[in-house]
């Protein structure tokens, strides 16, 4: 019963969805007349399940309607994957064909698939031809005159051409007329003289002649030389440790006196050499009278700094003389140097010193700032005071100058 029903289902499976219900419907009440009702549902549960299987596989994902262009009617025509035999094929008998059905209402269109994965670039292609050459085109407008470009190196000069040949003499011209008669010329030149005639006989010795004028005097005789000479002239130049020219120097040093505020002591200032000598001595400070720096006092950059100086010999002069406020010595006389006249100040405790002509362009011991401080004598400049002075030609507000001068 089973294999019939099954093959009947296989049967009917290829007819139209309305006839295929109809006649499975009238087989299965027969076979449901025929049987028990456990062998039914046997049958039934098992026909139900085959014929899901069947039209999954058989009708509904295998048919399609293909329209025929001889017949004018649409086929259907069974399509499934060769590889893959449906359920009914293994169980079912083939049945006969069925009735070609009306076409199928077609379905919707179906969305649009995704757009494909981009491939990968192909091999670059080999260069094409060089192609033809096209037509020339129409001539632009003239274009601006460019700018003047800078002038060319001068070129070599070339070289001299040859000479030329000497061109053939031309013919003789005409005699000329004759001139006018010139002038006379001038007298010629006197002739040589002769050779001496013939010594005559001495004449008569003749009376002596007047006395002539004096001779012009005639040119003066060349200096001499040096006499001998006697001494020679010392001076001290302060303020420096070097001597002018002409002048020799016997010894340099730094300027040293009595200190500003002692009462006792010397009154003038002393050249100090640098390198004493000592003979025998008592050792211990004795402090009778100590000779100290002289720093100057001048208010500028080498103010408290000592004053060096140094001792001049001039062996072609004898005598020496300083003179305050003058920067030039007499006629005859050699300046040696010029400067300011310096001395120590008037007030108290200071007391007196001499005056001394320093150079102009004074100088400073370096590094010697301080060393003295409170213990040392002292350079001020030095004024023309109006009170027991005449102030006419005297200034009381310029410092006085001075100049040592030898001869």
């Amino acid at each position: 019963i089973v294999h019939k029903s099954m093959a009947s289902a296989c049967r009917f499976s290829y007819i139209r969805s309305s006839s295929r219900l109809t006649t499975f419907s009238r087989h299965l009440a027969r076979v449901m007349r025929a049987s028990s009702f456990v062998t039914v549902s046997a049958q039934l549960l098992v026909l139900i399940v085959f014929l899901c299987l069947c039209m999954a596989t058989g009708v509904s994902a295998s048919n399609e309607y293909v329209y025929s262009p001889r017949t004018q009617r649409s086929a259907v025509e069974h399509t499934r994957p060769a590889s893959c035999p449906t359920l009914r094929e293994l169980l079912c008998e083939p049945g006969p064909p069925g009735e070609i059905g009306h076409p199928g209402i077609p379905g919707p269109r179906g969305l649009d698939g995704l757009p494909g994965v981009n491939g990968d670039p192909g091999m670059r292609g080999r260069p094409g031809d060089i192609g033809l050459p096209g037509p020339s085109g129409e001539r632009g407008p003239q274009g601006n005159s460019g700018s003047k470009g800078p002038p060319g190196n001068i070129g070599l000069t070339g070289q001299p051409g040859p000479q030329g040949n000497s061109g053939l003499s031309g013919p003789p011209g005409p005699i000329g007329e004759p001139g006018p008669q010139g002038n006379d010329g001038t007298h010629g030149r006197p002739g040589e003289i002769g050779p001496p005639g013939l010594s005559g006989e001495p004449g008569v010795q003749g009376m002596p002649g007047p006395i002539g004028a004096p001779g012009l005097h005639g040119l003066e005789g060349k200096e001499g030389p040096p006499g001998l000479i006697s001494g020679g002239v010392v001076y001290t130049r302060w303020g420096k440790d070097s001597c002018p020219n002409g002048a020799e120097l016997l010894y340099a040093g730094r300027a040293g006196g009595t200190k500003w505020s002692h009462t006792g002591g010397a009154a003038n200032y002393i050249c100090m050499p640098s390198d004493p000598e000592y003979s025998d001595y008592q050792p211990g400070v004795q402090g009778y009278s100590p000779v100290t720096w002289i720093e100057y006092e001048t208010q500028d950059l080498k103010q408290e700094y000592n004053a060096p100086c140094a001792s001049c010999y001039v062996p072609t002069r004898i005598a020496t003389v300083m003179i305050p406020a003058k920067l030039t010595c007499p006629s005859s006389w050699t300046k040696e140097y010029a400067g300011y006249l310096m001395a120590s100040r008037i007030s108290s405790p200071h007391y007196r010193t001499e005056f001394v002509c320093v150079d102009r362009s004074f100088e400073a011991i370096p590094g010697s700032v301080g060393d003295s401080g409170y213990n040392s004598g002292v350079f001020y400049f030095t004024e023309a005071s109006c009170y027991g002075m005449p102030c006419g030609p005297y200034n009381e507000e310029k410092e006085l100058t001075c100049v040592v001068c030898s001869k």
